[in-house]
């Protein structure tokens, strides 16, 4: 593969940060408010704090195996036989991933902003620079995450500061009315989506220069982007209302439509459209280079470019038939990959972690 890809821990916790926005942006608070009603950004308080957790789990394997990444200390751990399968699984995982969120922003753009433009169309023209960046590697597309989170922060802040005129006190009234169990059954979706899929992000481990530091990246990446959830599920309620969320497929973007300064500054919400769209872009491109990486490990290939073109065309037809609509989707997310998620994220790397510490491998 010629030279080790490398990147510096600021480099990751900007790459923790975009994948845990990522899809979760625009999608999040219409399945946390559908559980939780008014109470929805507790829920995501609750989600957030599992999934620091969460981070200091899946940081703890470069300390027990120091420059390896999740394929490899599979394998290591269970063996040749049964850590392929474990790989296989993994890819799978992190494919279907990576079709699911090319979907999110196909359907996004065709319902809200590319109204005639066929969905096909739309996966085309947003796959080819994903194609493009794991092709150049994850050094130079975490140095495009560092060029382009300005931006992003920009544009979160001119949201919420446009928008604060508007919001309602009364729409989080009553604070923790609907009970202890329902705030804490509504942070499951956010725990699934985006928590539990960050389990991806231990792919990567081999490229951090600085491995030590892996724990401090993951888990300040993890805090930031999920700060970014909780504001945007609160001004969503505040600003919108219980009702109106939940109607909505994607409640952030009916948010930014209510910025209206003097008649003159209003319709900006694609402002949310951007920021959406970067975020989610660093989110498929992740998956899309881990599913390669595991492709690669399974086949002992020594370049994953190899494979970029080929399953490119197939990410792209399995994006097309992945689910049949939006608001399938938000069912699917919030109940079926629930489950997923958890074998993925929870229980394969406790198993791993487990089984190591009993067979005292991977001690540097």
């Amino acid at each position: 593969m010629g030279k080790e890809e490398s990147i510096s821990s600021r480099q990751f916790v900007l790459l923790v940060l975009l994948f845990t926005v990522g899809s979760s942006i625009i999608i999040i608070p219409s399945s946390l408010v559908i559980t939780a009603s008014q109470d929805g950004w507790i829920s995501a308080i609750v989600a957030s704090i599992i999934g620091l957790g969460l981070a200091y789990l899946y940081s703890s394997f470069p300390k027990r195996y120091p420059g390896m990444n999740l394929p490899s200390i599979a394998e290591l751990v269970l063996g040749k036989f049964l850590g392929r399968i474990i790989i296989v699984f993994y890819f799978f995982f992190c494919f279907t991933l990576a079709a699911l969120v090319l979907r999110n922003f196909g359907d996004f753009m065709k319902t809200k902003i590319m109204l005639e433009t066929p969905l096909e169309a739309i996966h085309i023209m947003f796959l080819i620079p994903v194609i493009y960046a794991v092709k150049l590697g994850l050094e130079t597309y975490s140095r495009v995450a560092e060029i382009t989170f300005p931006f992003v922060v920009l544009m979160f802040i001119i949201l919420v500061g446009l928008t604060s005129p508007q919001i309602n006190l009364t729409n989080i009234q009553p604070i923790a009315g609907e009970g202890l169990k329902t705030i804490f059954g509504g942070s499951l979706s956010m725990v699934g989506v985006p928590f539990l899929e960050l389990v991806i992000l231990t792919t990567f481990y081999t490229s951090i220069n600085h491995p030590e530091k892996t724990r401090k990246s993951f888990l300040l990446g993890v805090t930031l982007g999920s700060s970014i959830l909780i504001v945007t599920t609160l001004f969503t309620i505040l600003v919108l209302g219980v009702e109106l969320t939940k109607l909505k497929v994607y409640p952030t973007y009916v948010w930014a439509k209510k910025i209206s300064i003097a008649d003159f500054l209003e319709r900006i919400e694609v402002t949310v459209a951007a920021l959406w769209g970067i975020t989610l872009f660093f989110k498929l491109v992740l998956s899309f280079h881990a599913s390669l990486i595991m492709l690669k490990k399974l086949f002992n290939l020594k370049d994953y470019r190899l494979l970029v073109i080929p399953m490119s065309f197939i990410l792209y037809i399995y994006s097309l038939i992945a689910y049949p609509n939006s608001a399938y989707f938000i069912d699917f997310a919030t109940k079926t990959w629930l489950a997923y998620a958890l074998l993925f994220g929870l229980i394969f790397p406790l198993l791993l972690l487990i089984i190591g510490s009993f067979k005292g491998k991977g001690q540097s």
